[in-house]
Parts: structure tokens; C-alpha cells; sequence
């Protein structure tokens, strides 16, 4: 097991997650540990930095192309049903998460690519 991919998901899914939380605690004036929708989508940034991750280690692979169709599914599922759910039942004034725009995907998306870069090239640097 390569910890690369690990340490870039893991990273990935907590920095979008903190500036998640930071982003609320700035607009709305609380603390939402396990804010769900907002910006950036995270997501999106853990499957993009997985499937990144993948690539970067193992290039087209089998395994590559696995994680990517599974990280497609994940990404439309964030702007295409959870949204749609999430517009019905705020209209049903249902409190509940809208999912993601196609905006805050793709800063998801940019942010664990970004990571994962920045966690390759850390590693090599100092581990390997």
C-alpha cells in the first residue's frame, strides 16, 4: 500500500472540510462541525485527489480507471441528485442539504488535485 494515496485523501478531505466549517462560522456566525453542501465540495476533493493519486502513481491503469468511473458517479451524484433533492425540499421549507453546484465541484475537484501535488511532492522530497 502506497501511504501517498492515503495522507492525499486524508488531507484532502480535511482542508475542505476546515474551510467548510470556517466559511460558515464567517457567514452565519456558528460552528458547524459536519456542514453538509457549501463550498468547496469535499467530497469532490477526496475522490479527485484518489483517482489523481492513482494516476500519478500507477498512470492508466486498470485500477485508474476504476477509481475514476467511481469518482464520476460520486461528483454527479453531488450536483445532480443531492442538489435536485436538496432545491425540492428547501421549497418544502424541509431543512435540509442542497448538494453541490457545479462551482463549488469543481473547487473540490481543484483543491484535492492540488493537494495531492503538493502531498507528492512533500513526501518525495522528505520520505522518499
Amino acid at each position: 500500500m502506497d501511504l501517498r494515496i492515503l495522507l492525499s485523501c486524508f488531507l484532502a478531505g480535511a482542508i475542505s472540510q476546515t474551510i467548510k466549517i470556517l466559511i460558515a462560522f464567517f457567514h452565519h456566525k456558528k460552528i458547524m462541525l459536519f456542514a453538509d453542501g457549501d463550498f468547496p465540495s469535499s467530497h469532490s476533493s477526496l475522490v479527485s485527489a484518489l483517482a489523481f493519486s492513482v494516476f500519478l502513481i500507477e498512470g492508466l491503469s486498470t485500477n485508474f480507471f476504476i477509481v475514476l468511473i467511481l469518482a464520476l458517479i460520486i461528483i454527479k451524484d453531488a450536483t445532480g441528485v443531492r442538489y435536485k433533492v436538496g432545491i425540492l425540499l428547501k421549497k418544502a421549507k424541509i431543512k435540509s442539504s442542497e448538494g453541490h453546484t457545479i462551482f463549488q465541484v469543481i473547487a473540490g475537484i481543484s483543491l484535492g488535485i492540488i493537494i495531492t501535488l503538493i502531498t507528492f511532492l512533500i513526501y518525495r522530497t522528505y520520505w522518499l
